[in-house]
């Protein structure tokens, strides 16, 4: 398909996608990540944390109810960061269910038999049932996450010139130091989707003095490298000028109101559900046989929030160069910057972490295995867990909202935590 063909087509399916009303009774429709806390009986703080910069970023501190005050101060702090157009709600919006219990660290199968299955597949009200103190973070740009010090993101452009290298230099140190301070542990666990494991890729290589931070460090379907992935943005960033023309224009992006006006026409204008995830494949993978269907309705309203549009175009880059480079500003901004008219690369050779897991799978188009496996290779150091999904189908939000993400992901992530910490 050439250049002219596909932007054509995307704009067909943009100025065509309905507006047919197509509400849900779910319960969790349209929930925001407070209500969804409160829902399943679990209280919250919200943290206003401050990065250099002068971003403000909304996490969610949840609170297990039968943890009494005193005891709060022992429990472990884990991070849950979600990926690109992602939102802190990812880790609770499985299925329905996953209420609040007495706190129990014990993970043994009988234990584990007390939980019910949706809530084994919330990974965020699971670990709060594990006696950890969950910490659920949301990214520059998103709907918890639109504050600045000085700049308004509805009138001020600045505000969306920011990339990857943001979240890395600025977010990710800014959430991991607040939340030990807060604490007062030395070091923290880190759960990443995604852009969610990239950011902490990126930190490590550059500061690994974060080593000793981060421990374990979890990447569920884990992006750095992106050359091979099956997606969209793999195309469009071939289109020629495409990336500079994004560079240029800049501001926010979202694909959440595409998405669901598409998903509305294709599935609910039709009546026929099975439908309706078609409409989420670009972003999320093109196998969608392990996601409970039922609930695609209340995915789509969380999945596709906001960031910014250099974000996506830095995605593009790297698929372009075949290399995870910092962000292209162009020959001479880039001398200027960086005092070289290439982007300086990230340079995985230099973390040094032994605490670090990668969850993978054959099946995820978006984080390919090619690229996982120079991932790993250029790491060059040994890894806590290299797990590979022993489902083919396995796909890349799979490890969100797939209807045995207990068995596959979450599971394996608390035989992790509970090896690494001592509760």
């Amino acid at each position: 398909m050439n250049s002219f063909k596909l932007v054509s087509l995307l704009l067909s399916i943009f100025v065509h996608s309905a507006t047919v009303n197509c509400d849900s009774n779910d319960p969790d429709y349209k929930a925001t990540i407070e209500e969804l806390i409160e829902s399943r009986g679990f209280n919250y703080e919200k943290h206003y944390i401050e990065t250099k910069d002068g971003y403000i970023l909304g996490v969610y501190r949840l609170i297990n109810p039968f943890v009494d005050q005193s005891s709060r101060s022992k429990l472990k702090p884990i991070v849950l960061q979600h990926g690109f157009l992602g939102v802190g709600s990812d880790f609770l919006i499985n299925a329905p269910g996953g209420n609040a219990v007495p706190c129990n660290n014990s993970t043994d199968n009988y234990s584990l038999s007390k939980l019910n299955s949706t809530e084994n597949n919330n990974l965020g009200f699971l670990l709060g049932n594990l006696c950890y103190d969950v910490w659920i973070s949301n990214s520059r740009g998103n709907g918890y996450s639109r504050n600045h010090t000085t700049l308004n993101p509805d009138i001020d452009g600045e505000f969306w010139k920011f990339s990857i290298d943001e979240l890395i230099a600025y977010d990710t140190p800014a959430v991991i130091d607040y939340i030990l301070n807060q604490t007062g542990f030395s070091s923290l666990g880190w759960i990443g989707h995604s852009q969610g494991s990239m950011v902490m890729f990126g930190l490590l290589s550059e500061r690994p003095e974060y080593s000793v931070k981060v421990k374990p460090f979890i990447a569920l379907a884990p992006v750095f490298y992106v050359q091979h992935m099956k997606s969209f943005v793999r195309f469009a960033a071939k289109i020629p000028g495409i990336l500079k023309l994004g560079r240029w224009v800049g501001g926010s992006f979202s694909a959440s109101n595409l998405t669901y006006n598409i998903m509305k026409k294709v599935g609910c204008f039709s009546g026929r559900v099975e439908l309706c995830d078609h409409t989420l494949f670009p972003f999320v993978g093109y196998d969608m046989g392990n996601t409970n269907t039922s609930r695609i309705e209340v995915y789509a309203t969380k999945f596709g929030t906001t960031s910014s549009l250099w974000n996506l175009v830095h995605f593009g880059q790297n698929i372009k160069s075949g290399n995870f480079h910092k962000f292209d500003f162009g020959e001479a901004e880039n001398e200027r910057r960086y005092g070289q008219p290439i982007p300086p690369i990230y340079q995985l050779s230099k973390i040094n972490s032994t605490s670090i897991a990668i969850l993978h799978s054959k099946g995820d188009d978006l984080s390919d295995q090619e690229d996982v496996t120079q991932l790993i290779k250029d790491m060059q150091v040994p890894l806590l867990r290299n797990y590979l999904v022993p489902l083919p189908s396995w796909n890349h939000y799979d490890f969100l909202v797939a209807e045995n993400c207990f068995q596959y992901i979450n599971s394996v992530a608390i035989e992790i935590l509970s090896t690494f910490y001592s509760i």
